[in-house]
């Protein structure tokens, strides 16, 4: 592959990073402030329970968690490139390595504090 080819692709490739990093930051502000509405009772509908309203909040918040994770899922692909590599792709993976590592850890808090509210927020309210 030519020199220019490569860039191209590696500029392709920080660019998609770049996008699939940036669409989790709505993503985890709407799962951290759907269970703080609910459980300030915030959009209550008539004759619903507020604790059953937190507990449905829990799902809201599994369902942003799975839908960054499958937008990180596209990032693995370039930070964890399989077979043989190249220069320029280990040094993409090695600049957006920790950013993706926090990014994982928190879609995975995400994840599981939205089971324990949807399993069991009624207890909590």
């Amino acid at each position: 592959m030519s020199d220019e080819i490569v860039r191209q692709e590696m500029e392709l490739a920080e660019a998609d990073i770049k996008k699939q990093l940036k669409s989790c930051v709505p993503l985890l502000l709407l799962a951290l402030t759907v269970p703080i509405a609910a459980y300030n009772e915030m959009l209550l509908p008539n004759g619903e329970p507020s604790d059953i309203w937190f507990q449905r909040s829990g799902s809201i918040m599994v369902l942003f968690a799975v839908w960054m994770e499958y937008n990180l899922m596209k990032v693995n692909d370039h930070i964890n490139p399989s077979g043989i590599t190249i220069s320029e792709q280990t040094a993409l993976s090695k600049k957006y390595k920790s950013v993706f590592g926090a990014t994982q850890y928190l879609v995975a808090l995400f994840a599981i504090s939205g089971t324990v509210v949807w399993g069991y927020g009624d207890f909590f309210k």
